[in-house]
C-alpha cells in the first residue's frame, strides 16, 4: 500500500519505551517510503525525549503500518468476548470485553489487552470496533470461540 505524504497512519508496534506493546496500534504521520520496504514515520503521541518538545520519527517496516480505521461510532453495546481497541496512553490498544458494568447511558467495560493480559475500565468513547487490515480492505475479527 501506498501512502501520501504528511498522510496520517497506523504503526503497529511491537515493542515500544521498554515494554511490550504488541496489539498497540500508534498514529503516525507518513513521512516517506524507503526503499520500498520501509516507512518513515513521525509519531503523533511519541516523543524523542522527555521534555515532549519533539515528536518521534522512525523507520519501521511497511507491514506494521496502515490506514486509520474508519472513525469509531458512539455505540454502548459492545457484548462480553468482543474483540475491541481501547484508547490508552496515546494508543488503541487490542483486547476483548471481558465484563460490561453500568446502565445503558454510560456503560463501563472492563477489557483484557492481548498484549499483557490485564484487564482494565474503559468507558465507551474510549473503545471502538477492532478491524484487521486484509488485502486492501477492512475486515471483522472472526468470532471469538471464548
Amino acid at each position: 500500500m501506498s501512502f501520501r505524504r504528511n498522510e496520517t497512519v497506523e504503526v503497529c508496534q511491537k515493542q515500544a519505551a521498554g515494554f511490550m506493546a504488541d496489539g498497540c496500534y500508534l498514529q503516525a504521520t507518513f513521512m516517506a517510503t524507503i526503499g520500498g520496504t520501509h516507512c518513515l514515520v513521525q509519531y503523533q503521541t511519541r516523543y524523542s525525549d522527555d521534555s515532549k518538545k519533539t515528536l518521534k520519527s522512525e523507520v519501521v517496516h511497511a507491514d506494521v503500518v496502515r490506514p486509520v480505521p474508519p472513525s469509531p461510532s458512539n455505540r454502548t453495546d459492545y457484548a462480553v468476548s468482543q474483540k475491541v481497541d481501547a484508547y490508552d496512553g496515546g494508543g488503541w490498544w487490542v483486547g476483548r470485553i471481558s465484563a460490561v458494568e453500568g446502565d445503558a447511558d454510560a456503560p463501563e467495560f472492563t477489557v483484557r489487552l492481548d498484549a499483557t493480559g490485564n484487564r482494565f475500565k474503559f468507558p465507551f468513547f474510549r473503545l471502538r470496533n477492532h478491524l484487521d487490515w486484509r488485502g486492501g480492505e477492512w475486515v471483522q475479527p472472526a468470532p471469538s470461540r471464548a
